[in-house]
């Protein structure tokens, strides 16, 4: 799950064929820290949808940015609101999922594959 999309872009995003390894698992760490600090907040994701909400808050705060017309920040930008809403809204985030449609539908299909 760790090369889910995001990650995957960051990555395409470089010219320098010598860097792509690097910043490619540099992401990785990222989601990685702070998919477990979600974990660690809550106690009814498993690391799987920790990972998963990582990402995904991560692409909404990007794609929110970029639908505004805003220039990019850079990803110490993202991770530090990204952690911010780990922080703020991360031990509720699994009720969230549960009153959406298509959240609850994403992890259930989640589930299946693992």
């Amino acid at each position: 799950m760790l090369c889910g999309t995001m990650t995957v872009k960051f990555w395409i995003l470089l010219n320098d064929p010598d860097r792509k390894t690097e910043v490619k698992i540099a992401m990785q760490d990222i989601i990685k820290r702070l998919a477990e600090r979600l974990y660690n907040k809550n106690e009814k994701l498993t690391i799987d949808q920790a990972i998963t909400w990582v990402e995904l808050l991560w692409e909404d705060f990007d794609s929110t940015r970029a639908k505004a017309g805003r220039e990019y920040a850079g990803k110490e930008v993202t991770e530090q609101i990204v952690l911010r809403w780990i922080d703020h809204y991360g031990p509720k985030l699994h009720e969230f999922a549960e009153h959406n449609p298509k959240y609850r539908e994403l992890f259930e299909k989640n589930k299946k594959l693992h």
